[in-house]
């Protein structure tokens, strides 16, 4: 890219960098660094029209969580660490979820792979150094 002359690169951040979330103490911390790192770097390659910028979701997951997640997947609805608190009685749940402005809690994948799309595309090359958060109103509650 540098001898290119332009390029672009997505860094994919998340939400609870900015906000932190329960149990995530480790998790928020790297990601938080995945956002320093994206500014940094924005800085450092700039001149050469190279942007640099980070998605940050409030947690992603596919449209069919049955068939379109892994059994590793903390969304899997039988295994999944974020399932499983989900369904928990409302005292665990709200101990470890946000309530998002919007009228759902996560975001669909293809919205975050949108926003990379964007941030892709020659509608974005003037944006760098941006954490694009993806979080449908979470940081505003």
């Amino acid at each position: 890219m540098l001898k290119r002359g332009s390029g672009r690169i997505i860094n994919i951040g998340s939400m609870a960098a900015l906000i932190g979330d329960p149990h995530m103490a480790v998790y928020s911390a790297a990601k938080g660094a995945v956002h320093s790192f994206t500014r940094v770097l924005a800085l450092e390659v700039g001149k050469t029209d190279v942007t640099v910028n980070a998605i940050a979701p409030y947690g992603t997951v596919p449209r069919d969580l049955a068939t379109e997640t892994s059994s590793g997947s903390r969304f899997n609805p039988d295994t999944g660490l974020f399932m499983q608190q989900a369904t928990s009685g409302s005292e665990d749940r709200a101990r470890f979820r946000r309530t998002a402005a919007l009228g759902r809690e996560f975001a669909f994948a293809s919205e975050v792979a949108a926003a990379g799309v964007y941030l892709a595309s020659e509608q974005a090359a003037f944006v760098t150094g941006q954490v694009l958060q993806i979080d449908g109103g979470v940081s505003l509650t």
